[in-house]
């Protein structure tokens, strides 16, 4: 039994790798951490507190989505350009909207890294202090790849708050607790 086992595990495995190159596809998931940042200064001043925004694509979706929008090939490790592209792409679909009037945080666009596989975009603005209601919209790469899914974590201190977002349900919103540091 334990022989079979041990079989069946070397065949598994030894298949996963041999196919490996087969299984090198898109995988249309993409992260987004929102953090809420609380405190005193230089965190929050006269009432407004920084938000700090970081979204993580493979490299791979993010060179084959932006070649499938722009018809074109794109390098993100090499070439500035499309990178700055990429950047603003991503700047461009992302939206953070607060309260239920839906009032657009205006974020800067701070720039973007390669890190193990994965591009980063940055971003932060400024939101009142006693935010609750967040409403997130990202619509990245849902345009070209249409099992894209964006899963969202929106923390403030230690409470984070997952939202995932597909082509069918871009936008979505989460109440945070109230903040009662000064």
């Amino acid at each position: 039994m334990f022989f079979r086992l041990k079989l069946s595990l070397g065949l598994f495995i030894g298949l996963g790798l041999a196919s490996g190159p087969a299984f090198a596809h898109q995988q249309a998931i993409g992260i987004t951490e929102i953090e809420l940042v609380t405190g005193g200064p230089p965190n929050c001043l006269f009432g407004l507190c920084r938000v700090e925004v970081s979204h993580r694509y493979t490299l791979h979706d993010a060179e084959v989505a932006l070649a499938e929008s722009q018809a074109g090939r794109f390098d993100l490790l090499s070439n500035a350009q499309a990178a700055a592209q990429f950047e603003a792409y991503v700047a461009d679909q992302f939206q953070l909207a607060l309260g239920p009037e839906q009032s657009v945080v205006p974020l800067s666009l701070l720039g973007g890294e390669v890190e193990r596989g994965y591009y980063w975009v940055y971003q932060e603005g400024l939101v009142p202090r006693t935010t609750r209601e967040v409403t997130v919209t990202n619509r990245v790469f849902m345009q070209v790849l249409p099992q894209q899914t964006n899963r969202i974590n929106v923390r403030r201190g230690k409470t984070i708050q997952t939202l995932v977002l597909t082509r069918a349900a871009p936008m979505k919103t989460t109440v945070m607790p109230v903040v009662t540091q000064p």
